[in-house]
């Protein structure tokens, strides 16, 4: 599975990365931020971590910008919390608003937020909302 992030937080995606890339995931971090979503339509990833702020633009309008017909799953990650940003990311074509701070829990944990479909496939989670990312690893809010 091809991850790509889309942060302009250097430390949170080499972070991010390092977790993934030890969970056996092939990861891309976005370095340049021109012409964003045209490089996710390149990469053909098959999830996108994306930031809500962005320079110069937001996280909310590349997600417009990629072709829904990509079927790319695309989760929001952002230290933002108001009910309307999670709301505007997931009617503009987000998958999964998840807040930061937030921390990886092993596939096996079961602290209430780790779940599996009858595929044995784990889900990411936030809450009581789902989206089925395929992932080893979940991502958790922290309490």
């Amino acid at each position: 599975m091809h991850l790509f992030i889309i942060e302009d937080d250097m430390d949170f995606s080499r972070e991010m990365k390092d977790f993934l890339e030890n969970s056996l995931y092939r990861v891309t971090c976005l370095t340049d931020f021109d012409r964003i979503a045209a490089q996710a339509v390149k990469l053909c990833p098959d999830l996108i971590l994306l930031a809500l702020n962005l320079p110069g633009t937001s996280g909310v309008e590349i997600c417009t910008e990629i072709p829904r017909a990509s079927d790319v799953t695309i989760i929001f990650v952002t230290g933002r919390t108001d009910s309307m940003d999670e709301v505007t990311a997931l009617v503009k074509g987000g998958d999964d608003y998840v807040t930061k701070p937030f921390h990886p829990l092993p596939a096996g944990s079961h602290h209430g937020c780790p779940e599996t479909d009858k595929e044995g496939n784990f889900f990411l989670c936030h809450g009581t909302q789902r989206c089925g990312s395929g992932f080893v690893q979940r991502l958790c809010p922290l309490p």
